[in-house]
């Protein structure tokens, strides 16, 4: 696994502390810059739920209709950033 150099530039004035206080540092940097959110959308057959979809992901990620409701399971979508480590 290689470092960020975010995460070099943090741990290295991190030196001169204790091995715990730096650890525990490091172990809530990391937490933090790791941090997946997920988002739930909800609402009643038919309501749009997966056009919102399709439009925050700018594409055809699921299908839609003018006339009935397509989705009947629930989706699972996953957005990658570009510039994630």
């Amino acid at each position: 696994m290689t470092k960020s150099d975010g995460f070099q530039a943090i741990e290295k004035p991190l030196a001169s502390l204790p091995a715990t206080v730096r650890n525990l540092i490091l172990d809530h940097f990391h937490t933090l810059t790791r941090y997946e959110p997920v988002i739930g959308i909800m609402g009643k057959t038919g309501s749009g739920k997966s056009s919102v979809c399709n439009a925050l992901f700018a594409g055809e990620v699921t299908p839609v209709s003018d006339i009935t409701a397509c989705t009947r399971e629930a989706l699972h979508f996953v957005f990658t950033a570009a510039n994630t480590a």
